[in-house]
């Protein structure tokens, strides 16, 4: 009896279906042609994938961001955008005077190879000034409104090809691919 049930058991867990990775939204480019996500496939495993009228267009095991960030691709799918929603509050440096927040990269762009294009700093989308507006969470922090229940426009790509986004409390900001 207990060696049916113990198959039976064994039968169903087969049965039962994978969990499905976790990922980002999906995000299609300006001109619809293209979108791109990214996959959590393991404990420390990602892929982004870009995808072609429904068909994988290039793909990379990378880790370029995480299943809580936001990414942008261009017009012709050979380069995108990572927003991190929710970055890690960086360490103080010796001597410091300013809020480490600033400091933190909330934005960076690949190509299609991984190889970092560009990469922005709070500083670079926030005045100092409005450092009360950024919440802080325990270890990570919120810059970005229209994402994690922070009211205002969520980020988009514009049909100037554009990454239009606004940091909390600031003026819409441009990223261009």
């Amino acid at each position: 009896m207990r060696g049916a049930a113990a198959a039976l058991l064994l039968l169903v867990s087969a049965a039962a279906p994978a969990a499905e990775p976790k990922s980002t939204p999906t995000k299609s480019s300006a001109n619809g042609l293209y979108a791109i996500r990214l996959q959590q496939v393991g404990d420390k495993k990602c892929r982004i994938q870009v995808m072609k009228d429904r068909d994988v267009a290039w793909q990379m095991d990378k880790c370029l961001g995480t299943v809580d960030d936001l990414l942008f691709i261009n017009n012709d799918g050979s380069r995108f955008w990572v927003l991190s929603v929710v970055p890690e509050i960086p360490e103080r440096a010796a001597g410091a005077k300013t809020d480490p927040v600033f400091e933190a990269t909330v934005a960076a762009e690949y190509d299609k190879d991984g190889r970092l294009l560009a990469s922005r700093k709070l500083k670079d989308f926030l005045e100092y000034k409005r450092r009360g507006l950024v919440r802080k969470l325990e270890k990570h922090f919120k810059w970005l409104e229209g994402v994690l229940d922070v009211p205002g426009k969520s980020p988009r790509v514009s049909d100037a090809e554009l990454l239009e986004l606004e940091p909390v409390g600031g003026k819409t900001q441009q990223l261009r691919f």
